[in-house]
């Protein structure tokens, strides 16, 4: 369901090995109006800390604090780089998804 909220902004960071802000994204309000929410930075290739917290429409607020790695991996002629967060399908799978449903774990 698109956040319906918009008191309130979704936000990530990257942040290096010293502690550091590299990169940020704060959402607008057209920025929640679909799911699943697309945010996009750029950053050097390396290891990285990503933080990102999201609200719904009730004022449920939820973070996610991981450890990546940014790098662009070879597709044909292409490189590509993507990070999606989501649960897992009912029937198996995976689906993109900013806040998971009550009593997802």
């Amino acid at each position: 369901m698109p956040n319906s909220r918009r008191d309130h902004n979704d936000i990530a960071g990257l942040y290096d090995k010293a502690g550091k802000l590299v990169a940020e994204w704060i959402s607008k309000p057209e920025d929640l109006t679909s799911m699943p929410v697309k945010a996009a930075m750029l950053a050097p290739a390396g290891a990285y800390r990503l933080r990102t917290a999201a609200g719904d429409a009730a004022g449920h607020i939820g973070v996610v604090d991981a450890q990546i790695v940014v790098e662009l991996m070879p597709a044909g002629s292409l490189k590509l780089s993507s990070i999606v967060l989501g649960v897992p399908g009912a029937t198996g799978g995976f689906s993109p998804r900013r806040a998971p449903r009550s009593g997802s774990s």
